[in-house]
């Protein structure tokens, strides 16, 4: 904390100024004001050298703001204010540390960028800076020059460099502006804002200069003083990044930005009984409730609030909800995402310290009512009810410890006639084991030695999976001689464990006019290099080279290396329609994305999947960075898989 001694107030030029010293055994704090030749206000500061200082600015002498943060080079050491000439008055006060002034903590964040990338803030521990360049395209014009200038001179740099724009509406904005500036510079789109808010921002053009080794923040501010009034421009951030990089402390810590100020949403008080958790009945008590796949409940009001720093961050990293298709393609039906506008409330709410209010807890009320029910994978959809045929793999045995190798078998369903169904669940039997299971229609032989597996697909549960009835007049045709083979990934937990996972069957009253299939396409030539964090690699499959398809549904699959995959169609006529983008894909949240209106594809369409494998050790979930990686079965493995799932009509 600061520690004041006495003060020394005087006016001048309708700037009231006020001076707080540190106690006697160091150098008292002066400060004057004055008006240089060329106009601009200068400010004039005294202390004690080469220690941390801040001057402040009130407008009311009750609220005080950050205005210079700066290690005092010298005494007195004059600085002109750049905000000045737009105030009409004012109170100055100058405050010295102690010690050394603490730094601001950088909290993580993930946004798309301008190329569709997903960029993640505590990903770049292997360079030395982040600086993060909050913009409003709209305002400088000497913007493009200002970033090349930064991008030469650092470039080469152990620096990262990313623009954020909370202003543009859609990404061909940020394309076009990457074009104009000419830049390689991610240009990151806080479409919500989120990330703005998080640092407070409040101008353009704002830099925060982040050490990557302490994630906090070395300096803050503007890039340069500008060269008002005909003074000497200050490189405020090249300054800063010089210092640092050579293990030396800035001079300045914290300047004003002073470009256009960033027409964001207004911040405005957000309800909890009207906003929030409804909100929460919505889009997250579905898993958060008892029996059912998140760690915790979020039952009560009191529950939220102690869970409120956890809310914040999986919010603002994307981690939660568990929703990662890029927004700018497609339209699915099962879209978990909170909307920008939800988004900003709830960290707005968050924010503003969580707070109760008055009237019901409407989360109190929706547990005591209509408390949700204990759904998949721990039972039965709820939306489906029991099935009507259910098939159960002989028990289990799951050693204690040990990797366990994938165990196929083959269960008869002995239908006596054709059977088409309208669903297929899989029921893990003991979750604590089955890492997943996946169905196929076929004999082992079939579907593994005559490599009809992927083209066999009937059904499966995967990490984070969500199940789902076949789309609306399709199913799969079950004959009276079908047999069918379960995939069983068994993980060890440290204890002996058995399971008896079950298939449940759900049939149609009457055939279905379409004919429900899955198909992938995939690759098995997979040979990723030790610490690679951009492994590429892409497949393609033909839908039908006679007949109109209709596509329902898309579901990447990846291991612990997987970073991103995206789907695209190529018609027949040569244009090509990008169905779906998953920018960060997470293998513990296997999503089947689910278009809102189903695709007619003509026929000769292809798809092609094209992702990326990051195995460096940057990324947190990778089992050994040092290894080279091929496809293979386990998890330490890999696999390329991108899985269509479609309709014919019969």
């Amino acid at each position: 904390m600061f520690v004041p001694r006495s003060f020394l107030c005087r006016s001048a030029l309708a700037i009231l100024l006020l001076a707080l010293a540190r106690p006697a055994q160091g150098q008292d704090l002066t400060l004057d004001v004055g008006k240089t030749a060329a106009g601009p206000i200068q400010v004039e500061l005294g202390g004690e050298t080469m220690r941390d200082h801040q001057l402040e600015f009130s407008q009311d002498l009750q609220t005080w703001e950050p205005l210079l943060s700066l290690r005092l080079p010298s005494s007195p050491f004059e600085w002109t204010d750049p905000l000045a000439s737009s105030r009409s008055h004012g109170f100055y006060r100058l405050l010295q540390w102690p010690g050394n002034a603490p730094r601001d903590i950088a909290d993580d964040f993930r946004l798309v960028d301008h190329q569709g990338r997903s960029q993640e803030l505590h990903y770049n521990s292997h360079v030395e800076v982040v600086v993060l360049l909050f913009v409003d395209p709209n305002c400088d014009s000497s913007l493009g020059a200002t970033l090349v200038d930064l991008e030469n001179t650092f470039g080469a740099q152990a620096v990262k460099f990313w623009i954020i724009d909370p202003i543009s509406e859609n990404r061909s904005e940020l394309v076009a502006n990457a074009i104009d500036w000419q830049v390689n510079m991610p240009i990151l789109h806080d479409t919500a804002q989120l990330v703005a808010r998080t640092y407070d921002v409040e101008r353009g053009t704002e830099a925060v200069a982040i050490d990557t080794a302490t994630w906090r923040v070395f300096y803050r501010g503007a890039i340069d003083s500008g060269a008002a009034g005909g003074l000497p421009v200050q490189s405020y951030l090249p300054d800063a990044l010089t210092a640092f990089l050579g293990g030396q402390a800035p001079i300045y810590t914290r300047t004003p930005a002073t470009d256009c100020v960033l027409p964001l949403a207004p911040e405005v008080p957000v309800s909890y009984e009207q906003e929030i958790a409804p909100m929460l009945i919505q889009h997250c008590v579905r898993c958060h409730s008892p029996g059912n796949i998140a760690p915790f409940s979020l039952s009560d009001y009191e529950t939220v609030a102690a869970y409120a720093p956890e809310i914040r961050r999986q919010v603002v990293t994307g981690e939660m909800p568990p929703w990662f298709a890029d927004p700018e393609w497609g339209e699915f039906e099962n879209d978990w995402s909170l909307s920008e506008a939800s988004a900003r409330a709830l960290i707005d709410w968050l924010d503003q310290g969580a707070p109760r209010g008055g009237g019901s807890d409407p989360l109190a009320d929706h547990f005591a009512t209509t408390p949700p029910p204990t759904d998949y994978p721990a039972n039965w959809p709820s939306e489906l009810g029991e099935p009507d045929l259910i098939l159960t793999i002989p028990n289990q045995s799951i050693p204690a410890n040990g990797e366990v190798d994938y165990r196929y078998l083959e269960v008869k369903p002995n239908l006596r006639a054709n059977t088409w169904l309208r669903a297929a669940i899989l029921l893990p039997g003991n979750r604590k084991v089955v890492h997943h299971g996946l169905v196929f229609l076929g004999t082992i032989f079939e579907t593994f030695i005559q490599g009809a597996g992927l083209n066999g697909f009937f059904a499966g549960y995967v990490p984070g999976t969500r199940t789902y009835a076949f789309p609306e007049d399709t199913g799969k045709l079950l004959r009276p001689n079908s047999t069918l083979t379960f995939q069983m990934h068994y993980q060890t937990i440290g204890i002996a464990q058995t399971d008896e996972t079950r298939l449940g069957l759900y049939f149609r009253s009457t055939p279905p006019t379409k004919e429900y299939r899955t198909v992938a396409a995939s690759t098995t030539s997979i040979n990723i290099p030790p610490a690679d964090p951009e492994y590429t690699r892409e497949a393609q499959i033909l839908l039908s080279a006679t007949e109109e398809t209709v596509l329902y549904e898309l579901s990447p699959h990846m291991h612990y290396r997987g970073a991103r995959m995206d789907y695209e169609a190529l018609y027949p006529g040569g244009a090509t329609e990008k169905l779906l983008s998953v920018p960060h894909y997470l293998f513990d949240w296997q999503l089947v994305y689910r278009f809102a209106e189903p695709k007619v594809m003509p026929a000769g369409t292809i798809i092609r999947v094209r992702g990326a494998f990051d195995n460096s050790a940057q990324n947190p979930l990778n089992p050994n960075p040092a290894a080279s990686v091929r496809f293979g079965e386990q998890s330490d493995e890999e696999m390329f898989i991108g899985y269509i799932n479609y309709a014919l009509p019969r």
